[in-house]
């Protein structure tokens, strides 16, 4: 199918003050919503009011308990459809309510969830509806950072690889510096492994605990890991090998000549200076002949007792050592200074197993840490893990941090290291259980579940050259492990993760603020490149800060806005998009420093997606939602959810059908475009002038027998308002406007069996009026500026001109997606290779690339049970 560039249909609509709804069908998986907005008051007064037209966005339908019209989703009684835009407009004003916190935080709590990506979020949503908070359904339920005022996403790579791991993001989050894969608390001159450059000095970087400290304030961590696992060792370790974690981790050869990060922690400072230290991992800290109190043996080798040399240390301090949560609940805060709890020799157990172990919550060990950190007058830090297993419990942790310390005062950030190659996708009824099967099946009539992971343990040999057969398996069990497409022993990280914040921090350097410039890798282990000296990356993440600092806010309201619709448009399609277009576009070192346009925009936030009737939302009902500020059921455009799919009777009562932003635009005598490289009668074109219950009926030869009577879409855009006073309409679609005996200048006839030329009645009806109207086919009559955009990074140009082109005072540029895809980015892949090359192999010896898809064409059946060598494609 043919694609067009837009850039300069863009340039003649901007040109005429057009207010445009740029629509592109793009590769992708997740939501990535970027308001071009005021982060206060100014910024909801804008996309709150066009000129006094209310716009409501996705992302304001998921403060109250949304409840089914028609009870097609399980469970729920009906709510009245003007529920959303009723509900919408109170959150907006509740927001606009909310003061703006201006100072110097006194507190900085850093809550970190392991590979805490969107999909991860979206479910922990779901279920702590569900199963917690017991709304109607699930999908409408809300985490306690939906309340965070802030958003923001982070761009995380390592400096040697194009996926994070652990250990280098760490480095990154806490400290301000990019670092190598596997190395903590150390700059890019110490690759893995390298443990004569771990020990010089000047290659180990200072984390914000080491600062706090300095600055006279308490510090903490509480994990549910290891407290040596990569991220917590993040705040007070330096190592070439997040594996080192006791001596006996070390290679027997440097064994003598570098420190455990065990050791580290106990012994040197930052570590031994840490007022808080709660989480697992014992046997790191005790001699191999000893047994903890649940007869566990140590693993060192160098018959240190780790424990001991810390009560010595403390002896005439108050300070006290742990095991047990029933223990943790009797420590008296107000006469403890300093806590050491080691609950388990690994890991601490999975949420519903701690009781048995008797292992403490991580909301029980903030509580905990924040009673005891809290005394200090100068304030204090504390970190706070949790691994990806259990994102219900670390948002109960969350809100606990919250409710103990004043906004006034403490600073809350909640991000991730990395994301997982882990997607949420089907076409689950609403209210479903988030681990059952499908309402579809696959092209191999076998059914498949909701979440979906890329890579990881659990895989299942096909027979016949068929998939497994999950219905075969309980999937419900809380210890299911998943079918992933590539067996691995372990699940590999995804590239990106997401950040939420609380307030802006100022000088305070993280992933987020370190995107900025042209990054460059020393000693040549990535594909190309120049070393660049380590403190690049401080002193260009202050640089970034002071920048952001100085920008002036934009108080007003729009005269014109732009919405930019990315098809699927999500975070890993973005990742991929911004590394093809710093290699091959922009020539930077290695393309993962590269920078969309969108990288420019001040303010991002997420929405929260899904249909009345379904889990998932499909282009249709977001957007009714995204351009007219309702939800609705899946497949149906521009009515409310009064309307099921197919139902044509419900279609033509004018009350079901819900008002775009595009004609209230044109209430208000603007003028109005929508541009597309898809067909402009599909779906999300279709949201911004059609009322119809079922996205299909693009042309009447597409309507059922018992919807004959029922306007198609394209009669509705070129014969009914809104789509009528239309000025610039530019897309695909022809067919569906032409009639069977007439033929376009390529030859191809339509299909309407109407008789109606629907081009031709616009045009006439616009020379009745005098209007300036024309209509074209070919390149040549748009000065050849036609062109295949599909490409997310072609995208990313026509966001630029529409932004070069306009004035930042009056236009509102909102770039937004209505879902995602269910596609991943993961693997090991170098930092500048190639992304679409190999980017490891499986436990099963085979290849896989970095691009990945839960579902979708190209399916290769496999041979003798083992998966299609992909090798054989390239």
């Amino acid at each position: 199918q043919r694609r067009r560039s837009v850039d300069r249909l863009i340039s003649k609509c901007i040109a005429a003050e057009f207010s445009i709804t740029l629509l592109i069908r793009n590769f992708g998986i997740f939501l990535l919503l970027i308001l071009r907005v005021l982060e206060e008051s100014d910024k909801l007064t804008r996309y709150l009011n066009v000129a006094s037209c209310n716009i409501i966005l996705d992302t304001y339908m998921h403060e109250a308990a949304y409840k089914d019209s028609v009870n097609k989703a399980v469970g729920g009684e009906p709510e009245a459809p003007e529920f959303w835009v009723e509900s919408a407009q109170e959150t907006l004003a509740n927001l606009l309510k909310t003061d703006r916190i201006v100072g110097e935080a006194k507190n900085v709590i850093m809550f970190l969830g392991d590979g805490w990506g969107v999909p991860t979020i979206t479910l922990a949503r779901i279920l702590k509806g569900q199963e917690v908070d017991n709304v109607e359904f699930g999908e409408e339920g809300q985490l306690h950072i939906d309340t965070f005022p802030h958003v923001g996403m982070s761009k995380t790579f390592c400096v040697d690889a194009q996926i994070p791991d652990s250990a280098c993001t760490s480095t990154a989050y806490l400290r301000g510096v990019k670092a190598n894969t596997g190395t903590l608390g150390v700059n890019s001159n110490v690759h893995l492994g390298n443990c004569s450059a771990q020990n010089i000095e000047a290659n180990r970087i200072s984390s914000i605990l080491a600062w706090a400290q300095a600055a006279g304030k308490s510090t903490g961590i509480v994990t549910t890991t290891r407290v040596t696992h990569a991220s917590p060792a993040g705040t007070y370790a330096h190592s070439a090998s997040r594996d080192w974690e006791s001596d006996v981790d070390v290679p027997i050869l440097i064994r003598n000549q570098c420190e455990d990060i065990a050791s580290q922690l106990i012994l040197r400072e930052p570590g031994k200076n840490i007022n808080v230290i709660l989480g697992g991992g014992r046997q790191k800290f005790l001699p191999f002949n000893e047994t903890d109190s649940e007869s566990n043996n140590g693993e060192r080798r160098d018959q240190q007792n780790l424990v001991e040399m810390w009560r010595a240390s403390k002896s005439e301090l108050n300070a006290t050592y742990i095991e047990t949560a029933e223990q943790l609940q009797m420590v008296d805060a107000s006469k403890t200074d300093y806590l050491l709890g080691l609950f388990a020799p690994d890991h601490l157990a999975f949420y519903h197993d701690q009781a048995a172990d008797q292992d403490p919550t991580l909301a029980d060990m903030t509580q905990k840490a924040i009673e005891i950190l809290s005394k200090n007058q100068n304030g204090f830090f504390l970190f706070a893990l949790r691994a990806i297993w259990e994102a219900v419990e670390f948002d109960r942790a969350i809100e606990k941090g919250d409710d103990m310390t004043n906004d006034n005062e403490t600073l809350l950030v909640v991000t991730a290291d990395h994301s997982h190659a882990f997607s949420f996708a089907g076409y689950s009824a609403r209210g479903s259980n988030i681990t059952q099967i499908g309402l579809r099946l696959g092209n191999d009539l076998l059914p498949y579940s909701a979440m979906s992971y890329a890579n990881g343990p659990g895989w299942k040999p096909f027979t016949g050259g068929r998939r497994h057969n999950i219905a075969e398996d309980p999937i419900h069990n809380i210890t299911y492990a998943q079918v992933p497409l590539v067996p691995l022993a372990a699940m590999i990280r995804l590239v990106i993760a997401i950040a939420l914040c609380a307030t802006i921090i100022q000088a305070y350097s993280d992933d987020r603020y370190m995107h900025e410039a042209a990054y460059k890798h020393p000693q040549g282990k990535a594909v190309g490149g120049e070393a660049e000296p380590p403190e690049f990356w401080v002193e260009s993440a202050q640089e970034d800060l002071s920048s952001r600092l100085k920008s002036n806010r934009i108080v007003g309201e729009a005269k014109n806005v732009i919405m930019f619709l990315g098809d699927g448009w999500g975070v890993p399609s973005i990742t991929a998009a911004r590394i093809l277009k710093g290699q091959a576009v922009d020539k930077v070192k290695f393309g993962e420093e590269g920078q969309l346009h969108i990288d420019t925009f001040p303010y991002t936030g997420m929405s929260k997606t899904f249909c009345v009737d379904a889990q998932t939302a499909d282009s249709a009902c977001s957007a009714t939602a995204y351009l007219g500020g309702v939800k609705a059921n899946t497949g149906t455009i521009g009515v409310n959810s009064n309307v099921l799919r197919n139902d044509c009777k419900a279609q033509l009562v004018e009350a079901n059908h819900v008002a775009s932003i595009v004609a209230w635009a044109q209430a208000e005598g603007k003028s109005t475009g929508v541009i597309t490289t898809s067909r402009i009668t599909d779906a999300s074109p279709t949201g911004a002038y059609g009322h119809i219950a079922n996205r299909d009926w693009e042309s009447d030869v597409r309507l059922p027998e018992n919807a004959k009577n029922c306007p198609d879409i394209a009669s509705q855009l070129l014969l009914m308002e809104p789509g009528m006073n239309i000025n610039v309409i530019m897309g695909g679609g022809r067919n569906r406007f032409f009639p069977t005996n007439y033929n376009d200048t390529e030859g191809i006839p339509g299909e309407r069996e109407d008789g109606k030329n629907l081009v031709e009645m616009w045009l006439a009806s616009k020379a009745e009026t005098g209007a300036n109207a024309a209509y074209v086919e070919t390149v040549d009559e748009l000065q050849n500026a036609l062109r295949a955009i599909w490409e997310a990074v072609e995208f990313d140009r026509a966001i630029e001109k529409g932004d070069d082109m306009t004035n930042d005072d009056d236009t509102l540029i909102v770039v937004t997606a209505d879902h995602s895809h269910s596609f991943s980015f993961a693997g090991y892949n170098k930092r500048g290779g190639n992304i679409t090359d190999i980017a490891g192999y499986g436990s099963d010896g085979l290849p896989y690339t970095a691009l990945s898809y839960a579902n979708g064409p190209g399916h290769v059946a496999f041979t003798d049970g083992q998966r299609h060598n992909i090798n054989l494609l390239f």
